[in-house]
């Protein structure tokens, strides 16, 4: 044993004792041994895991989302954005909920389609039978 390895099992501090009084000591339970350093530290405790929370709303805006108006509302002012109100809402059935979804979705691929369709068949197409006038035969 090395003397800087006794320590006072009560403070800690370092137990500078004679070689001859270790073994009355250590039957005493006065004085014990560091534990080698093995360069690895132990892992943190777990901490036990909280419940998880369910999400739910309240205050202004469970009374919004009471209100089938409003949330109609908030759904045609910012679009899909106002589709987690819609979720949340316990005015409209899980039918209802499916329905309106579907409809945002199917909206927001088809329509930028369709637009993109009918301008290029009103703007562009005009523009190309004018330019094929203009080639020379």
């Amino acid at each position: 044993m090395r003397p800087g390895d006794r320590y006072c099992s009560q403070c800690g501090a370092e137990a500078p004792v004679p070689a001859s009084d270790l073994p009355s000591l250590r039957a005493a339970g006065a004085l014990t041994e560091r534990a080698p350093f093995t360069g690895l530290v132990p892992p943190p405790a777990p901490t036990p895991a909280l419940p998880p929370r369910p999400l739910a709303l309240n205050g202004p805006l469970l009374a919004l989302a009471k209100n089938r108006p409003a949330v109609l509302g908030m759904l045609l002012c910012v679009g899909p954005l106002g589709l987690p109100l819609l979720w949340f809402s316990p005015a409209f059935s899980s039918t209802a909920k499916y329905i309106i979804t579907g409809l945002y979705f199917a909206l927001t691929a088809i329509l930028p389609l369709v637009i993109t369709w009918y301008f290029v068949d009103i703007g562009v197409r005009p523009l190309l039978q004018a330019f094929e006038h203009l080639r020379p035969q």
